[in-house]
């Protein structure tokens, strides 16, 4: 749906203190992509392709100091395979009625520029690719609760919660409920008319539906089931088990994290706890992750530990630097991180792949030079935004995770 008059006259300029609108929101985790290096070079069409080495040779032989013309074992092939990348195609759409223009004279003589509405959409589709970063690639974004024949969509009362606070569902945002298996089974394009992150709840448009705890939240056409997921690669399901790239460790065994450097049963953050897992991974590769990256709850809870450290002065921290550490490595709370989630990260064994370095608007690739163009029998104006990606790994046995930490 387009901007029109009606859904921006709030912002026509009277008497401002500002020229521009200013954002209530948060867009991308800056902390967390400009980490990330963008890998362009791998890409071959709808797909990028990366060697792993999965094992070493054969052929090592022990002889005795006396023996002569020994047999050799026969030599083997070092381990070599490839992850393949599916590139994820992100689109963020951007209409403008022409009343916009005509009601105000000018966008000169509104709050609301053009400008305003690209830098939203850049931010929207910064928070859907956040979002991704810290999730599992199944495209369901969160479970619901229990609804009986309402328009008021009832979530899971612990994610909801956080999905929520962080704009990961909003208003005006096109969403399916349905099974794992069906996913627009209670409803599909559906419109959020309401969020209430306190109960929490979405309002959407149409017929009421009923819901239960076996339904969950996607965005519109995000997932066909569970075979054909549109969302990319996050940290849940690079740091598991299952099948990444292509590969699956079941036949690469080397292609997961190592054991016991998956903790999916403490639910209180502490020191042992991390040692466990920091363990599990050091034992399994010798070598440490290098980067911690959690939710600001779980950062908040492990600076309480330190506070009763002899040497530790709180003095010297500042809320979001990089001063807090554990075993050498530093702990970063980032705003997209779900407070249940500690992640152990070497953030060279993680790249984007894409074919360009940057999301483009669409008119970059018509070759027309006005962002703008008019949409045939309407009297709207749009553009849109896109960028094929994945977040790949080129090393899974170099991190770790605790996954069901206390999140209230």
């Amino acid at each position: 749906m387009a901007d029109t008059f009606s859904t921006v006259v709030s912002a026509l300029k009277e008497r401002w203190t500002e020229d521009e609108v200013v954002s209530q929101l948060v867009g991308r985790d800056k902390k967390f992509w400009s980490k990330l290096p963008i890998k362009t070079e791998y890409a071959h069409g709808e797909y990028s392709v990366t060697p792993i080495g999965t094992h070493y040779p054969g052929g090592y032989t022990p002889v005795g100091h006396d023996e002569t013309s020994a047999a050799l074992n026969a030599a083997g092939n070092v381990g070599v395979n490839q992850a393949q990348w599916t590139h994820k195609r992100h689109w963020q759409q951007v209409a403008i009625d022409e009343g916009v223009f005509a009601s105000t004279g000018s966008l000169a003589q509104s709050v609301l520029k053009a400008d305003d509405i690209f830098k939203a959409a850049i931010e929207s589709l910064w928070v859907q690719l956040s979002r991704q970063a810290f999730s599992d690639a199944t495209a369901q974004i969160v479970a619901c609760a229990t609804t009986t024949a309402a328009n008021d969509v009832v979530l899971a009362t612990v994610k909801g919660k956080q999905v929520l606070k962080r704009r990961w569902l909003h208003k005006g945002q096109t969403i399916d409920i349905g099974t794992a298996a069906s996913e627009a089974s209670v409803a599909g394009d559906r419109t959020i008319t309401a969020v209430a992150p306190t109960t929490p709840t979405i309002t959407i448009s149409g017929a009421a539906v009923t819901t239960a705890s076996t339904d969950f939240v996607s965005i519109a056409n995000a997932r066909v089931g569970t075979t054909t997921i549109r969302e990319m690669n996050g940290l849940d399901n690079i740091i598991s088990t299952s099948t990444l790239g292509g590969l699956s460790s079941a036949t690469e065994a080397e292609w997961q994290p190592g054991d016991g450097a998956i903790d999916a049963t403490t639910t209180a953050l502490s020191l042992p706890a991390l040692d466990n897992v920091a363990v599990a991974v050091y034992q399994t590769r010798d070598d440490m992750a290098s980067y911690c990256a959690t939710s600001w709850k779980q950062w908040m809870r492990f600076r309480e530990m330190l506070q009763v450290q002899v040497r530790f002065n709180p003095s010297e921290l500042k809320y979001g630097d990089e001063k807090l550490e554990y075993g050498g490595m530093i702990v970063q709370p980032h705003y997209h991180c779900l407070d249940d989630k500690w992640y152990f990260v070497n953030f060279e064994d993680l790249f984007v792949v894409s074919p360009q370095s940057k999301p483009e608007w669409v008119n970059s690739i018509t070759g027309d030079s006005a962002r703008l163009q008019w949409k045939e029998d309407s009297t709207s104006f749009v553009t849109a935004l896109r960028w094929p990606l994945n977040l790949a790994a080129k090393c899974r046995n170099r991190s770790g995770k605790l996954s069901t930490l206390t999140a209230t």
